[in-house]
């Protein structure tokens, strides 16, 4: 069969598409009505919940920033009484404390002190009918019982003026009130110490609805001397729900665990009058029924003050949140909307969405040919541009500049675009690894880096110079090749990222460009798996009559700069920083110690106990002011020999005592360390160093470290 007949087996697209099409039209007809409003009412539904909440919560803060100012000004008092600062006993010195706490907290109706003995003082604010608010103070002093076994109160009031002094408005008047008698000061006193709240109830003087926060007041001697008390009116809190923003028909309320109403946004005469035994207005009585009928609902169980949205009848919706238990404030915050305000938009959106849908659809069903031409366009568009990738002829058009009205399309063109970014970013980079990733993520690689930490090593050959010395240069050549491929191939398998080769060395790090906390780990492991690897060649190198190395490695982890650094068309991804730099000092220092893997102090720390270590010296290495501790990798904790541990303790001793100038004492140490493993190159130098020490006793300021002047 000719190549034309297989290009021309299935059906026509054009055809597929609209047939599909009319198919999905006919059935998106009969759901899409229901499923419209269906949706539109849950999401008002959640919205309006969501809202309630927020709603509720500023209305419990609003609330609570108003009284929230008593418990500092009762406490504060307590201390300076409690430390002597004041005299309560003394009527002026508590004038001096009252007058001034009223007029540093504008929410204060009243700043009063309540003795034992039934002594009252307090400063209050009075409004007056003129529309403006007066300063007085009252005193209030228990008269003895009267022939008829009474016992009266008998006070005078005075009226702050202008200037700040005070006038007498009343003089030697006579009524019944002992504030010893009131729960303010009964819940005070019950409460050890511990301020506390109380009401709502009736306010002596005003007959306004208020609420009390009352502090039991004791002196140097641990005795109850009296009561601060600060009070409030529940007015302003109507004031403030009823300027609050809410849609049509909304109301917020604030009621008490007793249903007592607290506050209402349209406070209207009478509504505060008082219905029961205790002077308070019962929610479940109001005028308004829409309060009514929600307290009702939570009074007998229907719903609960939890945060969730509960209906009320068929009439309304509603939500009750109580006060954090821990304000000590017992009341719940009502927020009721009525049903047919809450979902007519969404019944009006529904109907106007369905009508558009049904045009639409009448459209597209007209419409459907054409935009099937246009899809098959569009694919043959994308099948062009995937021939010429697949001849590498990646030219810098994107599809994605022209895209089709069909999503799945836009898809495949992106797609295609992400890959053609790749292939071009590839020319730049060496690291198959970071090619993958810029591939992944569909960004043209440009100059940048971030800040990241990572773990970075350098490797060298072992007596490389003397080898080339000796060698055909081609034989070196090819087997630095194999070599330097071994490595690789360790790098790679632990996440690693092989950044440059030296010479006769390669530059590797984990952690970037694909980040994991265990880079230092993996790092480590690597090394290990590097060192045996490059061991295991050597030895069959040298059996097979071939030129082989060893290798020394060190490495560091820490924060640097890493990503594309280079010229604009021309850059590699790499790292740079002090860290850097450490690491390859750290490779350098092997040949000092005799040591093959060596390790920074932060790599150490962030394998913890995963792999063996020995401490090796601290050091101060070329180009750095900064002292660290060096560290030699010794292996897997079941790979390494009980002699191995041994000697690493014995050695560890042994610089603990030349650190501290014991030197004879720790080539002693370092000598035991070495015999238990039949020789050590650290150990030698050690003892060398040890020696010398002795001998030419170092300056008093002395840090232990040994300065390196060499890389």
């Amino acid at each position: 069969m000719s190549s034309t007949s297989h290009h021309k087996r299935g059906l026509p697209l054009v055809a597929i598409v609209t047939t599909a099409i009319v198919i999905l039209v006919l059935g998106a007809i009969g759901a899409i009505g229901g499923f419209v409003y269906g949706s539109s009412a849950r999401s008002v539904d959640a919205l309006w919940g969501e809202a309630a909440k927020y709603l509720a919560d500023r209305t419990a803060e609003s609330a609570y920033r108003h009284f929230e100012p008593a418990i500092s000004y009762a406490h504060i008092g307590q201390e300076l009484f409690g430390a002597g600062a004041i005299d309560m006993a003394d009527p002026e010195q508590a004038w001096q404390y009252l007058e001034p706490g009223l007029d540093a907290h504008h929410t204060f109706m009243w700043a009063s002190w309540a003795r034992v003995d039934g002594l009252y003082q307090s400063v209050y604010r009075w409004p007056n009918k003129n529309g403006t608010v007066s300063v007085r103070r009252s005193f209030r002093a228990l008269e003895p019982p009267d022939a008829n076994g009474k016992v009266w109160t008998r006070y005078r009031n005075d009226e702050r003026q202008i200037d700040g002094s005070w006038r007498r408005i009343r003089d030697d008047a006579v009524t019944q009130y002992d504030p010893r008698t009131k729960p303010w000061y009964k819940a005070a006193i019950a409460a050890d110490g511990k301020g506390v709240w109380t009401g709502p109830s009736l306010m002596h003087s005003r007959k306004q609805l208020g609420l009390f926060y009352s502090l039991a007041a004791k002196g140097a001697d641990g005795k109850v001397a009296g009561v601060w008390v600060a009070e409030f009116e529940a007015g302003p809190l109507s004031e403030d729900l009823a300027g609050l923003d809410l849609a049509k028909g909304a109301r917020v309320y604030i009621v008490d665990d007793n249903g007592h109403l607290i506050a209402h946004p349209e406070p209207t005469v009478g509504r505060f009058e008082h219905r029961d035994g205790q002077g308070l207005a019962p929610a479940g009585q109001d005028t308004d029924p829409m309060l009514a009928e929600t307290w009702l609902a939570l009074s007998r169980g229907d719903a609960k003050a939890d945060r969730k949205p509960f209906s009320v009848g068929d009439d309304w919706t509603a939500l009750a949140s109580r006060f954090p238990k821990t304000w000590g404030i017992p009341w719940i915050v009502i927020i009721a909307v009525p049903e047919e305000e809450l979902f007519a938009e969404a019944r009006t959106q529904a109907r106007f969405a369905l009508w558009i849908a049904l045009a639409t659809i009448l459209v597209a069903l007209f419409l459907a040919l054409v935009f099937s031409r246009r899809l098959a366009s569009s694919f043959s568009a994308v099948r062009e541009e995937l021939q010429r990738i697949e001849q590498f002829e990646i030219s810098p058009h994107r599809l994605t500049d022209s895209p089709s009205l069909v999503r799945e399309v836009n898809d495949i063109a992106r797609a295609t675009d992400t890959m053609k970014t790749g292939l071009r970013s590839f020319q730049r980079y060496a690291p198959r690894e970071v090619v993958s990733v810029v591939m992944e993520s569909g960004i043209e690689a440009n100059l940048g880096v971030e800040h990241r930490e990572v773990s970075v090593m350098f490797t060298d050959i072992i007596d490389f110079t003397t080898k080339l010395e000796a060698a055909d240069p081609d034989v070196v050549i090819d087997a630095v090749c194999e070599y330097l491929e071994v490595l690789d191939t360790e790098i790679l398998r632990t996440g690693g990222l092989r950044l440059h080769y030296l010479g006769d060395g390669l530059m590797a790090m984990w952690g970037a460009p694909i980040e994991g906390e265990d880079h230092a780990l993996r790092a480590c492991r690597a090394m290990l798996a590097m060192d045996r690897a490059s061991d295991a060649l050597q030895a069959a190198n040298a059996e097979a009559g071939k030129l082989g190395f060893g290798t020394r490695m060190g490495l560091n982890s820490g924060t640097c700069l890493v990503g594309n650094i280079g010229a604009p068309e021309r850059f590699s991804y790499s790292a740079v920083g002090d860290m850097v730099n450490t690491a390859s000092r750290l490779e350098g220092l092997n040949k000092l110690y005799g040591t093959r893997l060596i390790l920074g102090e932060r790599t150490v720390e962030l394998i913890g106990d995963a792999l063996v270590t020995r401490k090796l010296d601290l050091v101060r290495v070329k180009g750095k002011r900064g002292v660290m501790t060096v560290h030699e990798l010794l292996g897997e904790p079941g790979d390494v020999s009980a002699e191995a541990r041994g000697m690493t303790e014995l050695y560890e001793q042994a610089l603990d005592l030349y650190w501290k100038r014991e030197f004879l004492q720790a080539a002693d140490r370092f000598a035991d360390a070495r015999q238990v493993m039949g020789g050590d190159g650290p150990c030698d130098i050690m003892i060398q160093r040890c020696v010398w020490l002795h001998t030419n006793p170092p300056e008093p300021e002395w840090d232990g470290a040994f300065t390196v002047k060499t890389k």
